[in-house]
């Protein structure tokens, strides 16, 4: 409920003490970067940068990142179910089960857990903006320390499968920073798995909306297990294996040349 709170404050104008919900959140789920990033931003947007660095310290020194789009989602879908609605004009479900590739018509639980998915990736996406900003070498190269505490950032966030935009960005970057050729390897081949399930989601809406289709529970494992996961249980729904073949290399020219370690071609 804090969290729910806690964005209720940012996005509505709710009446609330954002700093203590913050506290209390963090007391509850200490060493989650996610939360100490969020207390970062709040103290940017106050000035006060004494806080600012000390919370993006703890986020370096943190133990994991959790999102609470999980948590938030499970709760307003939860909610939103219960609500009595009226059946869809046929027609009208007809198309939106087409426009969603759901490989049926579409009922007023999936415009419910469309809903769901809509709001809380407006929620989850702005949390990300305090590590791209900071992580981010204005000119030059980033020093030394700053690349040290982004790289802890980041392999926390690339640890959190609630939804893509975070192993999203932070794979790549750790192909790059990695230090010697063992961990390298090592992230190369998290970013290939990656970029497999992408590749080949895009691909599957590419499709006809009669050849492809989403599985009745996509949301439930969305929330339960996370977007990645979810992402895989479509293409597995679809006749696509969720693991690439050995020695497969994603189409995309930048996750390419992060995988051979080739620069991409020139246009």
């Amino acid at each position: 409920m804090d969290w729910a709170l806690l964005d209720a404050c940012a996005t509505n104008g709710a009446s609330c003490d954002r700093g203590l919900l913050l506290q209390r959140l963090m007391a509850a789920d200490p060493g989650n970067a996610e939360l100490l990033l969020t207390a970062y931003d709040d103290a940017v947007e106050r000035r006060d940068m004494a806080a600012a660095e000390r919370y993006w310290q703890a986020a370096a020194a943190a133990t994991h990142y959790r999102a609470r789009f999980n948590d938030i989602g499970l709760l307003m879908a939860t909610s939103l179910r219960q609500v009595p609605a009226p059946p869809l004009d046929p027609a009208l479900a007809a198309a939106i089960g087409e426009d969603l590739g759901l490989g049926r018509a579409a009922t007023p639980q999936d415009m419910a857990d469309t809903t769901v998915l809509a709001i809380n990736a407006a929620i989850a996406i702005p949390t990300l903006h305090p590590i791209t900003q900071r992580c981010r070498a204005q000119v030059g190269a980033l020093s030394a320390d700053a690349r040290t505490a982004c790289k802890r950032i980041y392999t926390l966030l690339a640890a959190d499968d609630s939804i893509m935009i975070g192993p999203a960005i932070a794979l790549p970057q750790l192909v790059q920073w990695a230090d010697g050729d063992v961990e390298r390897e090592a992230a190369r081949e998290r970013l290939r798995q990656f970029a497999w399930v992408l590749e080949n989601v895009m691909q599957l809406y590419q499709r006809p909306a009669t050849a492809r289709h989403l599985p009745a529970d996509y949301v439930d494992v969305f929330l339960r297990d996370g977007e990645l996961a979810a992402m895989r249980h479509q293409l597995q729904a679809n006749g696509i294996a969720g693991e690439p073949p050995a020695g497969w290399l994603p189409g995309s020219p930048d996750h390419r040349a992060l995988l051979t370690g080739t620069p991409p071609s020139e246009p």
